[in-house]
C-alpha cells in the first residue's frame, strides 16, 4: 500500500504544481482554448492522484481483493495518457494528442468500474 500511497502524492504534488506552472507561466503563452485544455488536464490529473489514494486505502483496508492489484497502475496509465495527451494537445499544438485523451478516458473509466464491482463483490 505504501507504494501507492506516494504514486499518488506524487501525482497530487505534480498535478499541483503544473497546474501552477500553467496559470502562472503559460497563461500568456497559449490561446484561450489551449489554457482551457491544460486546466483541464491538471484538474482530471489531481482527481487521478485523490482516485490513487482511495484505490491504496481500499486495498490496504480489504475491501479490494489482492487479485485488483493491477487497478491502481492500470489507472495511473489511463490517467496519464488521459490528462498528458491535453498537456501535450495545449502546449505542441499537434492535433493528434487529441485522439489519446479518449482512449485513456475509457481506460480510467474501465478500471474505475472494474474497481466499483470488486469493492461490491467483496462486500
Amino acid at each position: 500500500m505504501t507504494k501507492w500511497v506516494a504514486v499518488a502524492m506524487l501525482n497530487l504534488a505534480l498535478a499541483m504544481g503544473l497546474g501552477a506552472f500553467g496559470t502562472h507561466s503559460l497563461r500568456e503563452h497559449l490561446s484561450e482554448k489551449a489554457m482551457r485544455q491544460f486546466q483541464t488536464g491538471s484538474q482530471y490529473h489531481f482527481y487521478l492522484g485523490l482516485t490513487l489514494l482511495v484505490i491504496a486505502l481500499a486495498i490496504h483496508q480489504g475491501a479490494l481483493p489482492k487479485t485488483g492489484a493491477w487497478m491502481p497502475a492500470t489507472l495511473l496509465a489511463g490517467g496519464w495518457m488521459f490528462s498528458g495527451s491535453l498537456y501535450a494537445l495545449s502546449t505542441t499544438g499537434v492535433g493528434w494528442w487529441g485522439a489519446v485523451t479518449p482512449i485513456g478516458g475509457v481506460l480510467t473509466i474501465g478500471t474505475l468500474l472494474a474497481v466499483a464491482f470488486q469493492c461490491w463483490r467483496a462486500a
